[in-house]
This record gives structure tokens, C-alpha cells and sequence, in this order.
């Protein structure tokens, strides 16, 4: 089978939130435990809602349908499946809705 790691998606938002981290517990440990929570939320919101509507938006695709064929992506073949999928979509989008006796 392959390795599968899926938590690797949150090292580049862990190591860009270490320093304000770091820097808020400086000041005290409430204000590093705010820190924490804010970055969370601010990824779960980006990770959840912005990025399949903008992705959903620009592809002229619904975000549910961006959601769906990122998590069968992830599952058939992991990350590599995730970079793959969106475009796989587009593409068979494009096979399916293709008229050739289409007047422009």
C-alpha cells in the first residue's frame, strides 16, 4: 500500500502560527491559549468553507462536489490524490458537457 499522513496538511499553518505562538507566550500563557485557538479557527474556516467556494466559484463547480471528489481523492490514492482530483473533475466536466455542434 502507500503511507498515509493525514495530518500533513497543517505543518505549513503550524510553522507560520510558532512564532506569533511563541511571541504570545512571552507574554503570558492565556494570551499563547487565545493565539492557539484564533489560528485554528481561522484554518478550519479557510480549510472548510473559503477554499472549496473559491475553488467551486472559479470552476463554476459546487463546493460540496469540490469537498466530495477532494475526500475520494484522499482516499484512493492519499495526497497525491488530493493535487489530482480538482482537475480530474474539470476535466471529465468538460468531456461530459462538450458540444461539438455548438454554434458560438
Amino acid at each position: 500500500m502507500y503511507l498515509r499522513f493525514p495530518y500533513l496538511s497543517f505543518f505549513g499553518p503550524f510553522l507560520g502560527a510558532s512564532p506569533a505562538v511563541l511571541l504570545a507566550f512571552l507574554q503570558s500563557a492565556n494570551l499563547a491559549l487565545y493565539v492557539i485557538i484564533a489560528v485554528v479557527l481561522v484554518q478550519f474556516i479557510e480549510n472548510n468553507l473559503l477554499s472549496p467556494f473559491i475553488l467551486g466559484y472559479n470552476l463554476r463547480t459546487h463546493p460540496v462536489l469540490v469537498i466530495l471528489v477532494l475526500l475520494i481523492g484522499s482516499e484512493l490514492a492519499g495526497i497525491f490524490g488530493m493535487i489530482v482530483a480538482v482537475p480530474i473533475l474539470v476535466v471529465i466536466r468538460s468531456v461530459i458537457t462538450f458540444n461539438p455542434f455548438q454554434k458560438n
